[in-house]
């Protein structure tokens, strides 16, 4: 009898094991699957206008990765080791009104095969920056000409 309940414990913590192990590994590959996200606040403004990008699910690493506006690059960021970051960005002055395509990507220029990462937000431009002239002067209360 004593020899039947030791096989019991022994059997039933292999099963307890396995389980642990299974619903661990269904994780980490729904955690790959899904691939880097990012995301701008606000998602649309006047061209020149500082917004906030956040991003998550990048490789960890602390590796460069270069922001593309519509597929060009514009500036390039570190992707800190964990991965996820919050930093701003300057809508270009340049752009358009209408939609553009945001993306950061893994590696400088962007990796390809099956290290590539990548990540999309669509920012709305809603006018253009203004326009000064060539020549601007500031005359405070203090300035005596």
């Amino acid at each position: 009898m004593h020899l039947r309940t030791r096989y019991y414990g022994l059997i039933s913590a292999c099963v307890a094991l396995c389980a642990l192990w299974v619903w661990l590994s269904a994780t980490v590959v729904d955690a790959q699957i899904g691939g880097p996200t990012l995301s701008g606040l606000p998602t649309a403004g006047v061209a020149g206008n500082a917004v906030k990008l956040g991003g998550s699910g990048f490789a960890p690493g602390g590796y460069e990765g270069p922001i593309l506006w519509d597929g060009v690059p514009v500036e390039t960021m570190l992707i800190p080791t964990g991965g996820s970051f919050i930093r701003d960005f300057i809508l270009p002055l340049n752009a358009a009104p209408g939609d553009h395509t945001l993306t950061i990507c893994r590696g400088s220029p962007c990796l390809i095969g099956a290290a590539a990462q990548q990540a999309s937000t669509i920012m709305r431009v809603t006018a253009t920056a203004p326009q000064l002239p060539a020549k601007v002067a500031y005359v405070y209360g203090a300035d005596v000409a």
